[in-house]
């Protein structure tokens, strides 16, 4: 019965003693063979508002990162959602008012609308290594028809309220061709006639990262209904 007991405790160690070693090897494997890029890139948003005094822009510039492997054993694209960190562009027209275009769920897809990748999908290897190699001042504007569109365009009739949000654009998606079209303007309304979005534009740099909305919100701009203009969207 000893005997028996010691045969069975000899096949248990090598059973898990092969586990591990498969489990080991895999993971060295991997660590080892497999290639791996990482993204960490700045970019500018600008936001262009054509008025009657002239054009008044605002920008902001916020970072993005993520990363993605090139697997060894099946044709997996990889790739995982990005991190975006930074704030809303501000575009203070004065006694108009102040125009804030949030950063938010869409803020990566607005990153590969205009620089999207010329082999593989945005979040893959291949896509991740064009990115890495995009020179600085590499730029382009957004279509607003195209996934993901504008980003969402707000402005505070009282900075100091944040339920007085407004909602200065709708777009809503066709029921064919996948497209946006606008369906409500209010930018004349509230800030004067002959006022209008004339660009976004996306653009890469070497600058840092821009925090300026404590200058217009105060301290209640990273915290509440105003955490959506500042902060880091993942």
């Amino acid at each position: 019965m000893k005997n028996l007991f010691i045969g069975v405790g000899i096949i248990l160690a090598l059973i898990i003693l092969g586990v591990f070693s498969m489990t080991f090897g895999v993971n060295m494997y991997y660590a080892i063979i497999q290639k791996c890029v990482d993204l960490d890139q700045n970019f500018k948003v600008t936001v262009m508002v054509e008025t009657p005094d002239g054009p008044i822009s605002g920008n902001t510039v916020r970072n993005i990162q993520n990363r993605a492997c090139a697997p060894k054993r099946v044709n997996w694209p990889g790739g995982n959602p990005a991190d975006v960190i930074g704030e809303a562009v501000v575009v203070d027209m004065g006694e108009r008012g102040v125009l804030f275009a949030l950063i938010g769920d869409s803020a990566e897809d607005e990153f590969y609308q205009i620089f999207y990748p010329q082999v593989g999908g945005a979040s893959t290897y291949h896509g991740i290594k064009d990115y890495y190699n995009l020179p600085n001042g590499t730029k382009g504007s957004i279509d607003p028809q195209i996934f993901p569109g504008y980003p969402r365009l707000v402005t505070f009739k009282d900075m100091d309220d944040p339920k007085s949000v407004t909602l200065l654009q709708e777009w809503e998606r066709a029921h064919t061709g996948g497209g946006y079209f606008l369906v409500n303007d209010r930018m004349e309304e509230v800030f004067g006639e002959g006022v209008m979005i004339k660009d976004v534009v996306l653009e890469i740099t070497d600058e840092p990262v821009t925090w300026k909305m404590e200058e217009y919100l105060g301290p209640l701009h990273a915290v509440g209904p105003y955490e959506f203009v500042n902060g880091e969207n993942k």
